[in-house]
């Protein structure tokens, strides 16, 4: 039980001195963690990663996906033994699983997601209930692009020129701010 908190612990402390990358080395074996009873609904987008502590004392990402649809899933890889680096896990360690949901944040710190512990096994398959302390709402946040009013950027001639004033039997190119673009035969 000491181990469990001292891990905690030092989650906790780790996690917030460092930005979590959730890129990672694929190597021969897994295991695949499954996601069942969450207090989430996982959004298009969403990342799910599993993570270790590292020979520097860093939390290191061992396999992350992109949430599409269907049963949330993530599969952590193994250390390939034959590197001096640190890719994955060995049997037995503990899987640290994280979440950066659709407001951005991640969430891997034991006051804001709790299950139970998992160790990993090459070629194993696990299932985990999930609860997040504080699940993010998203249900009312749209993507939109910002509202720009359209204002010229710059006029073209064909030949890629700029052009100062508009004559006679030209054609102009017009380049918005909000990156569309306008053609023009100028016919007086």
């Amino acid at each position: 039980m000491k181990n469990i908190y001292l891990i905690l612990l030092l989650i906790s402390i780790f996690s917030y001195s460092q930005d979590l990358s959730y890129e990672y080395t694929p190597t021969f074996g897994n295991h695949v963690i499954a996601l069942e009873e969450l207090n989430y609904v996982f959004e298009e987008g969403d990342l799910i990663g599993c993570f270790f502590i590292n020979s520097n004392g860093f939390l290191q990402c061992c396999g992350s996906t992109v949430y599409e649809q269907g049963i949330p899933f993530v599969s952590a890889w193994p250390d390939d033994l034959t590197t001096d680096s640190d890719e994955g896990f060995i049997d037995g360690e503990q899987l640290i699983l994280s979440f950066r949901l659709c407001d951005g944040v991640d969430y891997i710190y034991p006051s804001s997601v709790s299950y139970d512990s998992l160790f990993y096994e090459t070629n194993g398959i696990s299932t985990v209930s999930v609860t997040l302390n504080s699940p993010p709402d998203c249900s009312d946040l749209v993507l939109q692009p910002p509202v720009q009013s359209k204002e010229i950027f710059k006029k073209t001639d064909i030949l890629g020129q700029l052009i100062e004033e508009n004559r006679s039997n030209q054609v102009i190119i017009i380049l918005y701010h909000d990156g569309t673009v306008e053609k023009k035969f100028i016919n007086r």
